[in-house]
């Protein structure tokens, strides 16, 4: 076998290992799923029950199934995965452990995370706003940062 020969199996045989290496690719996204991934969500309410005026929290779906966000003290993320007809289910979120200022902003906190954890399916209303909603009436409501 000669050397260019030789250079040609190589090359075939290191070609397969990184197929072979290679994630399965998923199902092509949808165009629900481009609109949760293509912006940056600001939350506006959590359990129909509004959110304090200068607390900013925040929702970013990244396409490889990682959400990460601002909770209003903390930072958090974790995994996501889509299913068909809006479902959404979250792995475990990981927090940041910072002690907010106000006690109040720590509760809302822990609302938004136990809402947006419990999540099971999604939807966007006729305003365009994401809607999260999981069991006994947990909810985020978001509208797009851009």
């Amino acid at each position: 076998m000669s050397l260019s020969q030789s250079r040609l199996v190589l090359l075939a045989g290191l070609m397969a290992v990184l197929a072979a290496c290679a994630p399965e690719p998923g199902p092509p996204p949808t165009s629900r799923d481009s609109q949760l991934t293509g912006s940056i969500w600001r939350v506006e309410d959590i359990n129909r029950e509004g959110i304090m005026d200068y607390a900013f929290l925040t929702m970013d779906f990244n396409t490889d199934g990682r959400i990460y966000g601002d909770a209003g003290c903390n930072t958090y993320g974790g995994s996501y995965k889509l299913s068909s007809n809006g479902g959404i289910i979250f792995g475990k979120l990981e927090v940041t452990e910072k002690l907010c200022q106000a006690e109040a902003l720590m509760l809302q906190e822990q609302r938004f995370l136990d809402a947006l954890s419990s999540a099971d399916h999604y939807e966007y209303n006729e305003f365009g706003a994401l809607v999260l909603m999981g069991p006994e009436g947990k909810s985020v409501l978001a509208l797009p940062v851009d």
